[in-house]
């Protein structure tokens, strides 16, 4: 069950709801949302007067979903190059790029991924002319313009086909082209 995250006041109840520390689903449970934040969850929880009711009939109600690989707010069209902040091909520096500034909390994306109950986002650069692509950012979905939440958190480095395919086509040659360069940064 997705329901919008706007700051608003709302309790949902009759839910299967998922905590997330492992524990089993607690049937009929209560979620009490109040100016946009969740203040209590569980078994027999009230629900405070004038807080509008939403009436889960029994579905699931999970916290927040993580994008754990995203490319939330560096792009509002993919075909439009003037909206696409994910990758800088053509630089030499892409080690040192840094997403965090380019990404957009006022983007189409990131207002339909947090309607859809994403939360937060580990947001990284597209690949590059080099191995690594550039630093990647935690982000918070939430309705507002301070989205980042861990700038420089990741750097991320293209291993698998891409990766080979910029060593000369071969893994081995990959390990030893990502070890050279992990050295001479040193």
């Amino acid at each position: 069950m997705t329901v919008p995250a706007a700051a608003q006041d709302v309790a949902i109840t009759n839910a299967k709801l998922v905590i997330g520390d492992g524990s089993a689903p607690i049937e009929g449970g209560t979620v009490v949302v109040r100016g946009g934040k969740v203040v209590a969850a569980g078994a027999g929880v009230a629900v405070p007067a004038g807080v509008e009711r939403v009436d889960a009939q029994g579905r699931y109600v999970t916290p927040g979903i993580v994008a754990a690989f995203s490319r939330v707010g560096l792009t509002e069209v993919d075909a439009v190059t003037g909206t696409n902040d994910r990758s800088a091909p053509r630089t030499r520096f892409s080690a040192g790029l840094d997403i965090a500034p380019a990404l957009n909390p006022m983007g189409s994306p990131v207002a339909v991924n947090r309607a859809s109950g994403v939360t937060r986002a580990i947001v990284a650069p597209s690949g590059s002319s080099n191995l690594f692509a550039g630093q990647g950012a935690v982000v918070d979905l939430a309705d507002d313009m301070d989205m980042v939440t861990k700038p420089r958190a990741l750097q991320y480095v293209a291993f698998g086909e891409d990766g080979s395919a910029k060593a000369g086509g071969s893994r081995a040659a990959l390990f030893l082209l990502f070890r050279e360069q992990l050295l001479a940064a040193r």
